[in-house]
């Protein structure tokens, strides 16, 4: 019995969850914690909740969603939002601007006592994501959204969601500014609601945009989806107040039609794009890319292609910048293309081309006399120099000399009259030892003496003209009272 008791105790003790200690995060669901480290390793987000501070000072509770479990308990809870709630919505991902996959969903609201914020992580969730639809078509929820054009695209593209009820920050922005905002940072900092550091952070993560699809996610990441989007949500009440303050009401209307017309539009677009079956994530390539890649090689899928460039146009040497310079030739001047192929064919014109070492060498030797026949080596005496260094200037003097012996008329001789013998020394033109420091630390100490000297003559002028005018008053009020019966 004692035997059975320490194999159960044995076996209780691998079954039971390590304690982890008080952190600021606490994991939900029911896995222990070998379990999670595992999952963790393997490149799987947890959900996960905990309480985060802001750089302002507020706290806002962040929930993690990352498996159909908590997926339902999140959309039960934003699908029955009391209406006339405003929410802030942000799509993160890599490369959207050209196609590129959904890969979280933040919504940052207020249930009347705190500030919430539900990260969606839409690589695991996949079209269980659709279970938000509700909540994302209800019109009576407003939904602020920085780049309406990019996330109706692709939220109609990948999972078949048209958005209701959005209000578009960006188009608000320029209608206060008079300018585009570049990024989410502009609008934040316009606002004021943006810390000193945002800006930072934001330009990081626009360098490395594939951090949002890492699993699981880094805590510098998490956290910075966090902070825009709660910022966001705080620029919401800034932008309708100067907008209601600048045109009413109706200027809050016509925002709310115009974003609702280009999320149509947008939704349009990615609605075509699923019909077709083009999955987002697969077909984002930069266009840039494409374009130099169809100029470079051509594209075999489409022969017809515009852009292509002539065959034989682009040599197998070219560089990329002639490369495409060649295209743009061929497209602009196909005739000047041939004339100028017919003359790079003929043998009286060949291309020009940078020696290669062993040719260089050989037109060395050549030049040398070296190469002209096979052991034929031409000895050439070497050059040497017949003529004489100078002689050693007289005007310089070293330590040797005794006296000064000046060897121009200018500076005057034995029986010439010149400029030394008219007066003109040659100490008068040594100076006192300063260095340039030295004498402009000199100068501009002269120029404070001299500032205060002018400003105290000013002070003592300014003294004896108020003395003179205070005894011509004091002389006024004597007359006046002798003259008094």
């Amino acid at each position: 019995r004692r035997h059975f008791s320490q194999e159960r105790r044995h076996f209780s003790q691998e079954r039971r969850a390590k304690s982890i200690g008080p952190t600021a995060m606490r994991r939900s669901g029911s896995m222990l914690a070998g379990d999670r480290g595992d999952r963790r390793g393997h490149g799987v987000q947890l959900s996960e909740f905990w309480s985060h501070k802001l750089p302002t000072g507020n706290a806002v509770q962040v929930w993690i969603v990352a498996d159909a479990g908590h997926l339902n308990q999140a959309a039960y809870r934003l699908n029955f939002l009391r209406p006339e709630t405003v929410a802030a919505v942000d799509f993160q991902g890599h490369n959207l601007q050209h196609g590129g996959k959904l890969a979280l969903c933040l919504v940052a609201f207020n249930d009347g006592n705190t500030l919430n914020c539900f990260v969606f992580d839409l690589l695991q969730l996949g079209e269980s994501f659709a279970a938000l639809m509700p909540f994302l078509q209800n019109n009576h929820v407003s939904k602020l959204i920085f780049d309406v054009q990019t996330h109706a695209k692709l939220c109609a593209q990948q999972f078949g969601i048209v958005l209701e009820g959005v209000f578009h920050a960006q188009s608000v922005y320029e209608m206060l500014v008079g300018c585009q905002a570049s990024a989410l940072i502009d609008l934040l900092e316009w606002c004021g609601v943006a810390p000193p550091q945002a800006r930072a952070e934001a330009t990081m993560m626009e360098r490395a945009p594939e951090l949002w699809t890492h699993r699981p996610l880094a805590k510098e990441t998490l956290i910075n989806g966090v902070h825009s989007i709660s910022f966001l949500y705080d620029a919401g009440r800034v932008l309708w107040a100067r907008l209601c303050s600048m045109g009413g009401q109706r200027s809050a209307q016509l925002v709310t039609q115009a974003s609702q017309q280009r999320v149509q539009a947008a939704t349009a677009a990615g609605w075509a794009l699923r019909q077709k079956g083009v999955v987002a994530g697969e077909n984002n390539d930069d266009p840039e890319l494409d374009s130099w890649l169809a100029r470079r090689f051509g594209n075999p899928n489409n022969p017809n292609r515009e852009d292509r460039a002539p065959e034989g146009v682009v040599q197998a040497g070219d560089s990329p910048r002639t490369a495409s310079w060649r295209a743009t030739v061929a497209q602009l001047q196909p005739d000047g293309l041939r004339r100028s192929k017919s003359r790079a064919l003929s043998p009286s014109r060949q291309r020009s081309a940078s020696p290669g070492l062993n040719s260089w060498i050989a037109e060395r030797n050549k030049v040398k006399g070296e190469g002209e026949g096979e052991g034929s080596v031409t000895e050439r005496k070497a050059y040497r120099a017949s003529s004489l260094p100078p002689k050693r200037s007289e005007f310089i003097s070293s330590a040797s000399d005794q006296e000064f012996k000046p060897s121009s008329p200018l500076l005057g001789g034995q029986g010439v009259p010149g400029l030394l013998g008219q007066g003109l020394q040659l100490d008068s033109l040594k100076g006192d030892g300063r260095t340039w420091a030295e004498i402009l630390e000199d100068e501009q100490q002269q120029a404070t003496q001299d500032e205060e000297k002018d400003t105290a003559e000013l002070f003592e002028t300014l003294q004896q003209v108020e003395i003179k005018r205070q005894a011509q008053a004091d002389l006024a009020i004597s007359l006046a009272q002798a003259e008094l019966p």
